[in-house]
């Protein structure tokens, strides 16, 4: 369940890099911030997992 999870926000991630290519200033703004809370708990979860 918590691999599902990363994997999920993993793809979320991905998906949001593509968006970011087409988003003005404000808008990229915003999906940086959604990127790093993201990131920040895919590390999160790899560590419970080891």
């Amino acid at each position: 369940m918590i691999q599902e999870t990363i994997n999920d926000f993993t793809q979320i991630n991905d998906e949001l890099m593509d968006a970011l290519k087409e988003a003005d200033d404000v808008t990229a703004d915003v999906i940086v911030g959604i990127q790093a809370s993201l990131q920040k708990h895919v590390w999160m979860l790899k560590a419970l997992l080891m």
